[in-house]
């Protein structure tokens, strides 16, 4: 049963190389495009479906963030290095944030 669909897809690649080949190159070229352009919109709609069938879907209540990861504190100090934050944050960023020496 595993095998179905390998088998399947190498037959079909086979047959459309089959098929090509006996068409001669300048009328295979005009249908490989045409083909082309057909799987192109297929992928497209079905992008677009999955995107709207996800959109439609409820937002869950009871969803929580994912854990912060291991080490992670309420406090990110910066120190000549650019650190771009992509989650919502809620701790303090001290930029530069080095002790003063006394003098």
């Amino acid at each position: 049963m595993k095998l179905i669909a390998p088998a399947a897809l190498i037959a079909v690649l086979l047959g459309t190389g089959v098929f090509f080949a006996a068409q001669g190159l300048d009328r295979a070229d005009r249908l490989a495009s045409v083909a082309s352009l057909l799987l192109a919109l297929a992928v497209a709609g079905v992008t677009l479906i999955a995107h709207l069938r996800r959109r439609q879907q409820p937002a869950r209540e009871d969803a929580t963030p994912p854990p912060a990861p291991v080490g992670s504190g309420n406090t990110n100090i910066i120190n000549d290095a650019i650190t771009v934050v992509t989650a919502p944050f809620t701790g303090t960023i001290n930029v530069n944030a080095k002790k003063k020496k006394k003098p």
